[in-house]
C-alpha cells in the first residue's frame, strides 16, 4: 500500500507543478485510473487466496473421507478372515494345544484390529463430514430465495 501512497503524491506534486497548484480534468482521470486498478488489483489477490482456500478445504475433505473408505476396506478383510479363522477352528480343530492357542491368539488379534478399525471410521466420518459441511458452507453462499407475489406473475 505504501507504493500506491508514493504513487498518487507523486502525481498530485507533478500535477501541481504543472497546472500551479489546481488540478485539471486529465489529472483528476488520471489519479481515479490509479487508485481504482490498485484497488482491483488488491481485490484480485484477496479473490485469488480465498479460491485457494476453498480448493484446500475441498481436498482435505475429499482426502478424509478417502481414509474413511479405506478404513472400510481394510475392516471388511479384517472381518472375513476373522470369520474364516472361526469356520477353520469349527470345521477341523487343531490338533495340539500349541496349534490351538496360535489359533485363538490370531483370533483375538483380529477382534481387536476389527474393534480399531471401526472405532477409526467413526471418527474419520465425524470429520469428513464436518469438513464437507465446511467446504459447502465456504463455497455456496446461502441466499435468500424470492418471493413472488400473485401480483407479479
Amino acid at each position: 500500500m505504501g507504493d500506491l501512497a508514493d504513487t498518487v503524491n507523486e502525481a498530485v506534486e507533478r500535477a501541481r507543478e504543472a497546472g500551479g497548484g489546481r488540478f485539471n480534468l486529465n489529472t483528476i482521470v488520471a489519479i481515479s485510473a490509479a487508485i481504482t486498478a490498485t484497488f482491483i488489483a488488491v481485490c484480485n489477490v484477496k479473490d485469488g487466496n480465498i479460491c485457494q482456500a476453498m480448493q484446500q478445504a475441498q481436498a482435505s475433505a475429499i482426502d478424509t473421507w478417502a481414509d474413511y473408505q479405506a478404513k472400510g476396506t481394510k475392516l471388511n478383510i479384517a472381518e472375513s478372515a476373522l470369520d474364516g479363522l472361526r469356520l477353520q477352528q469349527k470345521l477341523t480343530p487343531p490338533a495340539t494345544d500349541e496349534t490351538r492357542a496360535l489359533v485363538e491368539k490370531t483370533i483375538t488379534e483380529y477382534e481387536q484390529k476389527i474393534g480399531h478399525y471401526e472405532s477409526e471410521k467413526v471418527q474419520l466420518k465425524k470429520s469428513a463430514e464436518g469438513s464437507t459441511s465446511t467446504t459447502i458452507n465456504s463455497t455456496w453462499p446461502r441466499r435468500r430465495p424470492r418471493s413472488r407475489s400473485r401480483s407479479s406473475r
